[in-house]
C-alpha cells in the first residue's frame, strides 16, 4: 500500500489524542545513543518542535495551526491509505438490481389486485361499474406485460457483461415494451372512475347492504394480504393504493434511466443508447396523457338525463348512478323504438346511447320536478351480454319498415323485443355495423338464459309484454317447462310533413290483423334540439335543421 503526500502540506499524525498532549507537557528528553532517558532541568525544557532534524523527534512533526491540541480532536488527515474504489459504478449495479426488485414487486402486487380482489369481485351479484369491469382487463394486460419485461431483466443482469452494457439493455428493453400507451391510457381513465366506487365501499358497513361489496370484504382482503408480509416492511395493499401502483409505476421508469444517465456522464461513458430511451419514455408518456379518454360526453348526458330515477334499483342507485357507469359511449343518435306495452305495440322516437356494455334507450321525461330532474329519463336499459339481433321473423314482432333493427333480449324469465326504426339506409347501416361487432363478436350476445349472466343490470319499463315466456309448473312432483310467445304485426307510418322528406322502402306484411304506430315530427325535432351537440357526428342520421351537422 503506498502512502501519497498532499502538495504543500506536512505530515501529520494520524492521531492526536490526550497521551500526545500528556506526553508534551512532560519535563523528558530522548538521546538516540542510549535508551535511557534523560531529566531535563526546568529552565531548558524541550518539545518536538526544537529539534531542528526532524528525523530526531520522538513524534512526527505537525503543523500547531491546523488543529488545537487544547480541542483534544482528530484533525482530518490529508494522506488516503485505502485504494480508490469506483463508486459510479457500483452505483448503476444496485440501481439496477432495485429496478429488476421493484419490478417483480410491481408485478406481484397487480397479481394480488387482480386475483384477491377483482377475481372475488364477480361472485356479488349486483354489476359493477364499467371502470372496475374495464380496470380488470388492464390490469391482466399489464401482468402478462410486464412478466415477460422481469425476465428480459433478468436475463440481461445474468448476462457476463459490463454494467455499462448491462444498462444500456436494460434502457432500451423498458423504452420498447414497459410502457404500453394504450393499456396503460385505457387505465389512468377507468381509474379516476373507481374513486366514488371505493368511496361507497367505505360506507358500506353491513354485508346486508345493497349495492357493491360490502367493506368487510375488502379489510378482510387487506388485512389477508398485509399479513404475509415482513413486519418492517409493510405496506398499504389495500384496494386503491394497489389500484394506484400502475400509474406511479410508469414515472419511476423515466426517473431511472435518468439517473443512469447522470451516473454514465461522471464515468465518461456513451449516453447516446440512453438519450434515446428516454426520449422515447417521454413520448410514450405524453401520449398516455394526450390519449386519456375524455368522459365530457357522459358530462353533459348527465346534465340532461336523470340516469337515477324512481325506476332504477336501489342498490344501483347507492352508488351514484349515472353515465359514468356504463363506460364512454361508442355512439349516440336517434332511433324509433317500438315494443308491446299491454300486449300492444307502442312507438317513441328517443335518443340512444350505445356503450361498449349496455344500450340505453331514453324517453322524454314529461314531468320536470326536484324529486324527478334533468329532460329525459332510461326508458330501456339492454345489457349486450344478453342480446341478440334477430335476423329472421319467427315470433314476436313484425314491422313494414325495412330500415329496422330487431333486437331480443333476456330479463330474468322473460324474452323482449325492441325494433328500432331509422329514417335512412345510411343510417340503418351505420347501427347495423356497431350491434354485429358489440353483440356478435365482442360479448357474443344471447337471449338463452345463462347464470353468470343474470345479475347484468337491464330497465325494462313496466307492464310490457314479453315475447318469449318461460313458465314452469310442478304437477305431481314433476317439473314441467312451457313457453308462451306472441306475434304482432305493426305498420309504421310518418306524419305528412315527413312523408314529403323521406324516401323510405316497406316491406309486405302477413295478411292478418295489424296495429299502426305513427312518427310525429316534432318528436323527431325536439330529440334532435336537446342531442344536437352530444350526438355523434359521424352518424348521418336524419335532421329537421341540416345545417346544424354540417
Amino acid at each position: 500500500m503506498t502512502v501519497q503526500e498532499m502538495p504543500n502540506s506536512r505530515t501529520l499524525p494520524l492521531y492526536l489524542t490526550k497521551e500526545h498532549k500528556d506526553y508534551l507537557d512532560r519535563e523528558w528528553s530522548y538521546n538516540p545513543n542510549n535508551s535511557k532517558t534523560v531529566r531535563l532541568p526546568p529552565t531548558t525544557k524541550l518539545n518536538p518542535l526544537s529539534y531542528r532534524n526532524e528525523n530526531r523527534s520522538p513524534l512526527p512533526v505537525y503543523n500547531p495551526l491546523s488543529s488545537s491540541t487544547a480541542e483534544n480532536s482528530t484533525p482530518e488527515a490529508n494522506i488516503k491509505f485505502s485504494p480508490e474504489i469506483d463508486e459510479s459504478k457500483d452505483d448503476l449495479s444496485k440501481r439496477v438490481n432495485e429496478i429488476i426488485e421493484t419490478e417483480a414487486s410491481y408485478t406481484s402486487h397487480c397479481s394480488n389486485l387482480a386475483i384477491q380482489y377483482f377475481d372475488n369481485l364477480s361472485s356479488f351479484k349486483p354489476e359493477f361499474p364499467a371502470a372496475v369491469q374495464i380496470t380488470k382487463e388492464c390490469i391482466y394486460a399489464l401482468i402478462e406485460i410486464h412478466n415477460n419485461l422481469l425476465q428480459e431483466m433478468k436475463s440481461i443482469r445474468s448476462q457476463n457483461q459490463s454494467i455499462i452494457e448491462q444498462c444500456n439493455k436494460i434502457a432500451k428493453a423498458i423504452a420498447k415494451s414497459g410502457i404500453s400507451v394504450f393499456w396503460y391510457s385505457m387505465y389512468c381513465t377507468n381509474y379516476d372512475q373507481l374513486v366514488p366506487y371505493e368511496f361507497h365501499i367505505k360506507n358500506t358497513t353491513t354485508s346486508d347492504s345493497p349495492g357493491s361489496a360490502p367493506q368487510e370484504f375488502f379489510l378482510g382482503i387487506k388485512n389477508f394480504l398485509e399479513c404475509q408480509q415482513a413486519p418492517l416492511k409493510r405496506k398499504d395493499l389495500s384496494f386503491m393504493s394497489l389500484c394506484q401502483r400502475p400509474i406511479d409505476r410508469i414515472v419511476k421508469y423515466k426517473l431511472f434511466v435518468k439517473e443512469m444517465k447522470n451516473a454514465f456522464v461522471e464515468l465518461n461513458k456513451d449516453t447516446t443508447t440512453l438519450e434515446k430511451a428516454f426520449e422515447m419514455i417521454s413520448q410514450q408518456l405524453s401520449k398516455i396523457d394526450e390519449s386519456r379518454i375524455s368522459m365530457l360526453e357522459n358530462g353533459q348526458l348527465n346534465s340532461l338525463v336523470n340516469f337515477a330515477g324512481a325506476e332504477i334499483d336501489p342498490k344501483y342507485r347507492e352508488l351514484k348512478f349515472g353515465a359514468n357507469f356504463f363506460g364512454n359511449p361508442v355512439a349516440i343518435g336517434f332511433a324509433s323504438a317500438i315494443f308491446l306495452r299491454n300486449s300492444k305495440p307502442e312507438m317513441i322516437h328517443s335518443p340512444i346511447i350505445l356503450y361498449k356494455g349496455h344500450l340505453v334507450i331514453l324517453e322524454y321525461n314529461q314531468v320536470i320536478s326536484r324529486h324527478s330532474p334533468g329532460k329525459y329519463k332510461p326508458k330501456f336499459v339492454l345489457p349486450l351480454s344478453n342480446t341478440s339481433m334477430v335476423k329472421e321473423f319467427r315470433y314476436g314482432l313484425s314491422v313494414n319498415l325495412s330500415t329496422n333493427i330487431k333486437l331480443q333480449f333476456r330479463s330474468s324469465s322473460n324474452q323482449y323485443q325492441v325494433i328500432l326504426c331509422f329514417l335512412s339506409t345510411s343510417e340503418v347501416d351505420f347501427w347495423k355495423v356497431k350491434f354485429d361487432l358489440l353483440i356478435n363478436v365482442t360479448h357474443q350476445g344471447s337471449c338463452e338464459y345463462k347464470s353468470e349472466r343474470d345479475h347484468l343490470f337491464c330497465l325494462v319499463p313496466r307492464n310490457t309484454t314479453p315475447c318469449w315466456k318461460d313458465e314452469y309448473d310442478d304437477p305431481q312432483n314433476t317439473l314441467h317447462y312451457t313457453a308462451s310467445q306472441l306475434s304482432i304485426q305493426v305498420k309504421f307510418r310518418f306524419d305528412l310533413y315527413l312523408k314529403s322528406k323521406l324516401h323510405i322502402k316497406y316491406d309486405e306484411l302477413r295478411p292478418g290483423p295489424k296495429y299502426t304506430v305513427m312518427l310525429w315530427l316534432i318528436d323527431v325535432y325536439n330529440n334532435e334540439r336537446h342531442f344536437k351537440q352530444i350526438a355523434s357526428k359521424e352518424i348521418p342520421f336524419y335532421a329537421c335543421n341540416r345545417a346544424i351537422h354540417d
